[in-house]
C-alpha cells in the first residue's frame, strides 16, 4: 500500500502471507512441513512526515517484521520472529540553477535488537544470517 492520507504525510507498507509447505520430498519424509528459511508472515510499514514550519525537512520511520523461520527441513530447529525499527531525516537545500542537495541521516535497528535476519540452505547444509546492529548512516546527493 502507498498513500498520502493527509498533506505532508506519506505511508508505504506491505504484507506477505505464505504457506511454504514442502512437497515431493525424498520418500515424503518432510512433505507438509515448512520450507527452510521461509517466513510465513512478513510486514513492513514506513512513514515520511514533512515537518510543519521547517521547510524542506522530512522525518521518517519504518517498522519491519518477519515471523519465525525454520532452520532445517524437519522443522526441529528454528529462529524466532523479529521486529526492527528504523528512523531517519531528509533535508533539501536549493543550490540554484535547478540543483538540489539532499542530505539524509538514518539509524537502522534503533533499539539495537539482536536477531537472525534470515535462514537458508538445503538438507544437511544450512546457514544463519545475523541482523546488523544499530547502524548510523549519513549521505548526500546532488541533482543536476
Amino acid at each position: 500500500m502507498f498513500g498520502q492520507p493527509v498533506k505532508g504525510l506519506r505511508l508505504l507498507g506491505g504484507l506477505t502471507l505464505l504457506d511454504p509447505k514442502q512437497k515431493n520430498t525424498q520418500g515424503g519424509a518432510t512433505d507438509g512441513l515448512t520450507a527452510i528459511g521461509v517466513a510465513k508472515q512478513q510486514a513492513n510499514l514506513g512513514a515520511e512526515w514533512d515537518v510543519p514550519g521547517l521547510r524542506n525537512l522530512s522525518l521518517n520511520a519504518r517498522v519491519l517484521y518477519t515471523s519465525k523461520q525454520y532452520a532445517n527441513a524437519t522443522n526441529t530447529q528454528s529462529v524466532p520472529s523479529w521486529t526492527r525499527v528504523d528512523i531517519g531525516a531528509r533535508y533539501l537545500v536549493d543550490l540554484g540553477n535547478n540543483r538540489t542537495l539532499t542530505l539524509r541521516a538514518r539509524i537502522d535497528n534503533l533499539f539495537n535488537k539482536s536477531y537472525w535476519a534470515s535462514v537458508g540452505g538445503t538438507q544437511g547444509s544450512n546457514y544463519l544470517v545475523l541482523g546488523a546492529p544499530r547502524t548510523f548512516a549519513v549521505s548526500g546527493t546532488i541533482d543536476f
